[in-house]
């Protein structure tokens, strides 16, 4: 998308759920579970056309580690609002955290 003018908006807040320090031997070590809410919202305008996009979700992710690898895995699921379809949009999230390592 290409305006003109532009203004934009977004938001998010983060909280831990819980601790559960699941430990099953080597194989898996869950550290902690959080959600996380979200709103972003543009206005644009471009040669006397404006418009407006928001969307707004929330996302659920457990921070753990396999087999005994230092680095902790983020897994994650994301549900998406988009106000100018009205459909919601589901995401799966996956993420490591190689600083972890240094």
């Amino acid at each position: 998308l290409a305006f003109d003018q532009v203004f934009s908006f977004r938001t998010d807040y983060v909280m831990p759920l819980w601790y559960p320090e699941w430990n099953w031997q080597t194989v898996l070590y869950v550290k902690r579970v959080r959600a996380a809410l979200f709103v972003d919202y543009l206005s644009g305008s471009h040669h006397g056309y404006s418009t407006s996009l928001a969307s707004a979700g929330l996302e659920l992710h457990a921070d753990w580690h396999l087999l005994n690898v230092p680095a902790p895995l983020d897994i994650g699921l994301r549900l998406i609002y988009r106000d100018a379809t009205g459909d919601l949009v589901p995401e799966f999230l996956f993420g490591i955290n190689f600083s972890a390592l240094y």
